[in-house]
């Protein structure tokens, strides 16, 4: 890296020298280290001699350059006081230097570079990433931006070219080190952009160190056969550098190449393979943190051949190399830790794993300590949090075989603190976070499991709350957040604007991905990052112009135990909450009065019968054997789900609120059957379904519920039922439907050609209640692809995510707009859940293809119930359907034609009729003219 470093600032200071006798001494400092091996040791001090000599002859630019390189050589000798030092004496002087203004941007560039590797060496990774970033930052403004407004790497010159591409590797590492690995792969994808187009691209093939990092990214997150693809074409990069005699830096990579095979075989546990490649490594670079990854094999190996015992030596030795090397708090002690700590407790050593385990934590908080109590953590503290994740995962996987279900909880509160802190303050991006959310749900499993046994139900229910949609929640709050400040008009359009154009971007690289076409990939990477790079910067400045953003936007919505209660106690509602884990079903079930968990352990028997059941919905038969197929699944699960409480005396009320999870998002609990009474008219129209005894909504968590009460004196209607061209097929029913639902709310219908993109969205921005008759689709490849249909355009989900609007309501009568791509942890990708994040709390939509005509019923008696009737939404859909069923024919009451219609919100901000205000209004005139009777004639 340093040669890089050289050859990108020599070139501006062999124009600025003053002197032959400075001359001189740069020239040595240069070829010492240039060296092979480089003379890192008389590198320094030629170095010093430079920046004392810049010094007396007032050239800053040769004196700054001359700490850099003297802090890198003492980085490399490891001497690291040194280091700390320099950058404290730069720190205070470099803003009073005067050199070419064209020259600041890389010269800052250098120092963060410098400042990121020092931090990263104390193991701060939070301030090691901040600097990284910066170097990265100030380098990419070198490269300007083309007529599309998109960075262009062409401009990028031969020197800052090696720069860029290897501060680009650096940041991405330290996203590694963070567990973003979405990010990492963005940086090491976009490093290797600026090497391929950048104007030094004529003079080396691709950067092996770049293909080698982005396996080992791919290997992290469970794909080892792309990552062995990019290794294979690391080392056939590294092949067309070797030529004669390798250099250090050459060795080096081909080492790193190597160790990453081994860590492939690591990850199969192949350990003589994964020794093997270490060896290879070995031959070829003398490299302190290979032979302590040697040791680790090697001690893997002995435990595994000859027990622990033999082990324990060879245990010592790795401890003392790596702290004589790099010292007590390096990740590489933190590692060391982690391998022994494993192998005892593989071995059933729990007290001395725990300890272990102990003291990985304590590298983590910079103490010298065997004891780590989870009540006294302070999350502040933690150097890095992913590690930390993982430590306390295993911490609480002993405590559970100790039977310490106290203490295991308490270190289960601790990582969902820790997780909530990396969904919110840390800088992992979307689909970081859902991977994140993906691997939480396992540790929550057993966390109510713990909760459950040691008979404490509350914190039990908690772990359930956390493991839904945190994602959407994080989002609705940023949403709420900059509706509710005041910004200037142009900064929330800005922001809208950058963040559409992210998600496009996103979407057409995924297509690219999918059709596994490389060049377009490449051409939209390129586009895709310089507009990452545009909102990053656009939300950096929001904080740092608005600090009130930053700290309400990370303020999650939470509702207590006791506060969901009094919801539900108010609206006469049970909730009925899923948690569906990999062996056993939780279901939470709380009223007014009561929460109880019921633990179901799943089967195969459990998940077929689901299975068949959600098929048989959506694909109508009417034989006999059909129907009778139909009649045992769906009892069988109502029992399962519902009745079984019911038994119990649990479910207490007509109106049920479900919080679905995995399989049972795209079940319609309506269409469950409570008995199996009209089974034998093998007659669709005569069964007793759910729907016949419950008034069932959904929701996607339950820290949702805490919206207003409040209602509007003022009903704005948008009803859209657009006409298409010969692309798309016409909608036979759909303006029929708009104009009879807008007779109920007098408002506005877009119909036929005004159905476009631009009447939309004006008319949305005023309007509370939409009604949308349309097509849609969605995408199970490319959810952000998925899309409602307007006249003259698609609205895809991420454009319905960003919208402006007030709306307290949105009927979505079009095919599969509650249907979405499931996501383990955060439930379904869909349309609906595009509404919800946008800030409409209340949506009804369509879990599959629906009938124009039977949508059209459905949703008109739901207007009138909900606007004429002043039912609540639920209710008003409910009944709706209540209705169409007992007029419809054997055929048409088959339960896909009315179940897939289904209410998630939380019937807040609700609208109601105008004769609620006059029946308030009478109430209330009633009350002061009594007052004024009393006064009159008893006062």
């Amino acid at each position: 890296m340093i040669c890089f470093l050289l050859l990108g600032a020599i070139q501006g200071i062999g124009q600025d020298l003053e002197g032959p006798d400075l001359g001189e001494l740069v020239v040595k400092a240069s070829d010492e280290m240039n060296a092979m091996p480089p003379r890192h040791d008389a590198a320094a001090k030629a170095w010093e001699a430079c920046a004392e000599l810049a010094k007396e002859q007032n050239d800053d630019y040769i004196w700054v350059y001359s700490r850099l390189f003297t802090a890198s050589s003492y980085q490399h000798l490891g001497v690291w006081d040194s280091v700390r030092n320099i950058i404290f004496e730069m720190e205070e002087v470099l803003p009073e230097l005067r050199f070419a203004t064209s020259e600041k941007p890389k010269v800052r560039a250098d120092y963060s570079f410098i400042l990121a590797k020092y931090f990263r060496h104390k193991g701060i990774y939070d301030a090691s990433m901040n600097y990284s970033q910066q170097a990265v930052d100030l380098l990419l403004e070198l490269a300007g931006e083309n007529e599309e407004g998109q960075l262009d790497y062409t401009r990028i010159g031969y020197g800052v070219g090696f720069l860029a591409a290897d501060y680009l590797n650096d940041l991405a590492m330290e996203y590694v080190t963070m567990g973003d690995y979405e990010k990492a792969k963005n940086y090491y994808e976009m490093g290797l952009r600026v090497t391929e187009e950048s104007q030094y691209a004529n003079n080396v093939t691709i950067n092996p160190r770049q293909l080698n990092n982005l396996g080992l990214v791919y290997l992290e997150i469970n794909r080892p056969d792309k990552a062995l693809f990019l290794l294979r074409e690391a080392q056939e990069a590294q092949n067309k550098l070797n030529k004669g005699e390798l250099d250090e830096y050459d060795q080096e990579t081909q080492g790193l190449i190597d160790m990453s095979l081994a860590q492939v075989h690591l990850a199969k546990k192949d350990w003589a393979k994964a020794e093997e490649y270490i060896d290879k490594a070995l031959e070829v670079s003398i490299n302190s943190r290979f032979k302590i990854r040697k040791l680790r094999v090697h001690l893997e190996l002995i435990a595994q051949d000859e027990g622990l015992k033999a082990a324990k030596t060879a245990f010592d030795g790795l401890f003392d190399l790596t702290e004589q090397e790099y010292g007590s708090f390096h990740p590489l002690m933190l590692d060391n830790y982690k391998v022994w700590a494993g192998l005892l407790l593989d071995d059933n050593q729990l007290s001395e794993s725990e300890l272990m385990y102990n003291k990985g934590v304590n590298v983590l908080r910079r103490m010298d300590s065997d004891e780590c109590d989870c009540r006294n953590v302070r999350i502040t503290d933690l150097s890095n949090k992913i590690d930390a994740l993982e430590l306390f995962e295993k911490k609480a996987e002993i405590l559970l075989k100790k039977e310490s279900l106290t203490e295991a909880l308490d270190c289960y509160s601790l990582i969902q603190r820790i997780f909530s802190q990396l969904m919110t303050t840390y800088v992992l991006n979307e689909q970081s976070k859902l991977f994140l959310i993906e691997r939480m749900k396992g540790v929550n499993e057993t966390a109510i499991r713990t909760a459950i046994r040691n008979n404490d139900t509350a914190r039990a229910y908690e772990f359930s709350q956390q493991s839904r949609s945190m994602l959407l929640l994080q989002q609705i709050q940023q949403g709420q957040t900059l509706n509710t400040m005041g910004l200037p008009e142009t900064v929330l359009k800005q922001g809208r604007r950058l963040q559409i154009t992210v998600q496009e971007l996103l979407k057409e690289r995924r297509a690219a991905e999918v059709a596994n076409d490389s060049k377009t990939f490449s051409t939209i990477s390129n586009r895709y990052f310089g507009a990452v790079r545009a909102y990053e910067e656009w939300e950096s400045n929001l904080e740092s112009d608005y600090p009130d953003y930053f700290k309400m936007k990370h303020e999650l919505p939470s509702i207590s135990v006791s506060e969901l209660q009094q919801w539900l106690k108010k609206r006469k509602t049970t909730l009925l909450e899923y948690f569906l884990g990999e062996d056993y079903l939780f279901v939470f079930i709380v009223d007014g009065r009561q929460l109880n968990v019921e633990t179901i352990h799943l089967d195969d028997a459990f998940r077929f019968n689901i299975h068949h059941l959600k098929e048989a919905v959506r694909h109508p038969k009417m034989d006999q054997e059909s129907v009778a197929t139909y009649v045992r699944n769906a009892h069988i699960v109502y029992q399962e789900l519902i009745g079984q409480f019911e038994e119990k005396g649990l479910v207490s009320h007509e109106n049920l609120l479900v919080v679905p999870d995995g399989e049972l998002n795209l079940l319609p609990f309506e269409a469950l059957l409570k008995t199996t009474s009209g089974a034998e008219s093998h007659s669709f129209g005569f069964l007793d379904y759910a729907l016949n005894h419950y008034n069932i909504s959904y929701t996607y968590n339950s820290r949702l519920l805490r919206g207003n009460d409040g209602s509007r004196d003022k009903v704005q209607f948008l009803g859209v039922a657009p006409s298409f061209n010969e692309s798309i097929q016409e909608l036979e029913f759909n303006q029929e439907e708009v104009r009879a639902i807008n007779a109920i709310y007098k408002g506005e219908g877009l119909l036929g050609a005004r159905g476009n993109y631009q009447n939309f969205e004006d008319a949305v921005k005023s309007a509370n209640i939409l009604h949308m008759a349309t097509h849609a689709i969605f995408d199970d490849q490319i959810p952000l692809a998925s899309k409602i249909e307007l006249m003259d355009t698609s609205m895809y989900l991420y454009q319905i995510a960003t919208m402006e609007h007030q709306l307290d309501l949105a009927v979505l009568s079009a095919c599969q707009t509650a249907s979405g791509k499931e996501r383990k942890g955060e439930g379904l990708i869909s349309l609906t859940r595009a509404f919800i994040r946008s800030g409409c709390p209340n949506v009804i939509a369509s879990l599959w293809d629906v009938s124009d005509r039977k949508a059209f019923d459905i949703t008109r008696d739901f207007h009138s119930n909900f606007r004429e009737k002043d039912l609540p939404i639920s209710l008003s859909l409910t009944k709706a359907k209540r209705k169409y069923l007992a007029d419809a024919t054997n055929f048409s009451a088959h339960p896909f034609f009315w179940s897939g219609l289904v209410y998630v919100g939380e019937e807040s901000g609700v609208l109601v009729s105008n004769w609620n205000y006059l029946i308030g209004f009478g109430v209330l005139f009633s009350i002061l003219f009594l007052i004024l009777v009393y006064r009159k004639y008893f006062i």
